[in-house]
């Protein structure tokens, strides 16, 4: 009996002897691993912060670079959808072309007396034009001028439209219109308002 006793104490020690050194393998092993992990997460982030610093030095230039490519990517939109400042006389005269193209009758154009108040944010490099005009034709005459105006270049911006029904005749209508579009200012000031704005851009 005591020896049974003793056989099962000798095998229970045995046990808890090679569970106490399976934890004590497994927790070394365990340390080991979440040091090496440790080492490679602090190198890992001292790259990291290298690849930081070098990408911060680097895209200063870099930035200025989109930038400047954007300025001059908006300049030439700027040139495309725009009147220059000695055109303007002329960009009257392809409207009142265009009214002729499409048969308006009595159609009259001439600078507003009074304009809507400025609907463009301060700006060196442009200036708003107005003009009126005054034509007589059906809807489908008048909606063609109104698309026509629309995908003109420089853009004419069709900015109020009023029709009055003829009694002569009930198909046609008096239509008066007020128009709008985009003036470059003078080369030198032009000139000038692109050289601040790029000095700004790279300072």
């Amino acid at each position: 009996m005591k020896r049974n006793l003793l056989t099962f104490k000798l095998v229970v020690g045995l046990v808890w002897v090679v569970c106490l050194g399976i934890i004590g393998v497994g927790m070394l092993l365990s340390g080991g691993t979440h040091s090496v992990a440790l080492v490679q997460a602090e190198r890992a982030l001292a790259e990291s912060q290298e690849k930081l610093a070098f990408a911060q030095s680097a895209g200063k230039e870099d930035t200025k670079q989109r930038t400047l490519d954007r300025l001059a990517q908006t300049q030439e939109s700027l040139y495309t959808f725009t009147c220059p400042n000695a055109a303007e006389s002329a960009l009257i005269f392809r409207i009142g072309q265009m009214a002729n193209t499409l048969e308006l009758k009595k159609f009259t154009s001439r600078v507003p007396e009074t304009v809507p108040d400025k609907t463009l944010e301060k700006d060196e490099r442009l200036t708003e034009g107005w003009l009126a005009v005054d034509f007589a034709a059906d809807f489908l005459k008048t909606a063609a001028f109104v698309n026509a105006l629309e995908h003109h270049e420089p853009v004419l911006f069709v900015e109020s439209i009023s029709l009055c029904r003829s009694d002569e005749n009930p198909q046609e209508a008096t239509v008066r219109m007020l128009i709008s579009y985009l003036i470059q200012t003078p080369e030198k000031l032009r000139a000038t308002a692109n050289a601040d704005l790029a000095r700004q851009i790279t300072q």
